[in-house]
Order: structure tokens, then sequence, then C-alpha cells
């Protein structure tokens, strides 16, 4: 018999989830990027307040990553937005965009 697991929160809202709580935590960091096991941390802190319920169990976000979109690496390797970097046997992640649509650039007249 196959057991099917029942989120109460959808496949395409856990990722909005996901993607926008990592932009924002690679945003307020120094270089864009992120050590991978600091990045689980803060990625379920930052998320705690959000209701997540598996069989009406409650979960954190890494799990729902793991189960349902394949696991943390899976995800950003499949992104558009992030990427691996690997250096030391440390595995970092690291925001692909420098800005983004709702980023204000501010253009100097007199440097054209």
């Amino acid at each position: 018999m196959v057991r099917k697991n029942k989120w109460n929160i959808s496949k395409e809202k856990g990722e909005k989830i996901v993607n926008e709580t990592i932009r924002n935590i690679l945003k307020g960091t120094r270089d864009l990027m992120i050590d991978y096991d600091e990045l689980i941390f803060v990625l379920n802190n930052r998320t705690k307040d959000i209701t997540i319920k598996n069989n009406n169990k409650s979960k954190n976000i890494t799990n729902f990553i793991q189960n349902v979109l394949g696991g943390l690496i899976f995800y950003v390797e499949n992104s558009r937005d992030f990427m691996i970097y690997k250096e030391d046997d440390k595995i970092y992640i690291r925001f692909l965009h420098n800005i983004t649509s709702n980023d204000w650039i501010i253009v100097d007249e007199d440097s054209y």
C-alpha cells in the first residue's frame, strides 16, 4: 500500500516561501553567499512562524524541502537564482543576481 503525504501547503507555495526566504538571507550577507549549514539554520529560524504540516504533524521548512523539493542542494542546483559553490570541503550557496526587479539603480547623469 502506497502512503501519500499530505502537506498543508502546495509545492508552489512552499517553493515561493523557500525562494523568497533564501533571497532575503543572501541579500543580507556581505558577498551574497552563505555556508550551507548556516543557511539551513537561518532558513529554519526565519520560517519558524510559518505553519507547515505533513499529515497534521508540524514540520520545519527543511523537512518540506527534503520531502517535496528533493533537498536543498537539488533545489539550488535547479534554480535560476542560486548556485552551489564549493571551497575547501565547504559548500556555499550563492545568489546569482546582484539586482532584482525590486531594486533601484541611481544613475549619475554627469557620468555619461
